[in-house]
């Protein structure tokens, strides 16, 4: 590394089954509260749901409509407006906190010529490492595409699982952080509070 440069956190990977987009948008709501966060969504084939956001934050005492003013939203349908839109988020100031939405979901679609997948995903990871490295939070939250009938898939997934730190949501609940870093325990609800979004460690959300 360069002398003088600084050392930013790399990508974090929220993958598991179909919870891990309900999740996202509890911890969308909670981020969007926050004074001055504004996070920026790329939604991957149009999964980004206003009403569960919305709902969310009436859940935890806010103005629906003050969340989602607050959330700045890129819609991507295909692999390439995906990694148009990361090259547009790279004109944003450091400190912005990006989340990517089954940005794998595109990759995969099935019109793509197979000779264009792997690049497509291989310029993701470029994206999502230069977003990282000049000072933005990102944050790829995916459900688990194993299913998917295209050979590529596994493979698509098993390298964000082992290149960047992973938290493994399963029914419900966000598990497990891998690559060496104590577990945290995640609650997203607060028990106490009838469902209201609980705070978040600052590093996983």
């Amino acid at each position: 590394m360069a002398e003088g440069t600084t050392a930013h956190p790399p990508p974090i990977v929220l993958m598991g089954d179909a919870s891990v987009l309900p999740l996202v948008h509890r911890i969308l709501a909670q981020r969007a509260m926050l004074h001055g966060m504004r996070p920026v969504i790329v939604d991957c084939g149009g999964v980004f749901d206003p009403h569960a956001v919305a709902l969310e934050a009436r859940r935890a005492g806010h103005q629906p409509e003050a969340a989602l003013n607050a959330l700045l939203i890129c819609r991507a349908f295909t692999g390439y407006q995906e990694l148009h839109a990361l090259r547009r988020l790279a004109r944003f100031a450091p400190g912005r906190r990006v989340y990517l939405l089954n940005p794998l979901q595109v990759l995969l679609d099935e019109d793509l010529p197979a000779q264009d997948r792997p690049w497509l995903f291989n310029q993701l990871l470029t994206g999502l490492d230069w977003l990282s490295g000049h000072g933005h939070a990102v944050r790829v939250c995916q459900q688990s595409i194993r299913a998917s009938p295209l050979a590529e898939a596994p493979r698509f997934e098993a390298v964000l699982a082992h290149r960047y730190p992973l938290i493994v949501a399963k029914e419900g609940r966000l598990q497990a952080m891998t690559h060496g870093q104590v577990g945290i325990p995640l609650q997203p609800r607060d028990r106490q509070r009838r469902g209201a979004v609980r705070a978040l460690s600052p590093r996983a959300a």
